[in-house]
């Protein structure tokens, strides 16, 4: 029982890790793109 509390634990911190990679990664290309565009600009 007490081990998959800890893998739920652990399982959930590497979604949470995961969302915030992705999100990161996302704002990242957006604002990469938003340079692009304004030095072609």
């Amino acid at each position: 029982m007490e081990l998959m509390q800890s893998c739920r634990k652990h399982w959930t911190m590497l979604v949470e890790l995961e969302l915030i990679v992705t999100l990161f990664i996302k704002t990242h290309l957006v604002s990469n793109q938003t340079l692009l565009e304004l030095t072609a600009a």
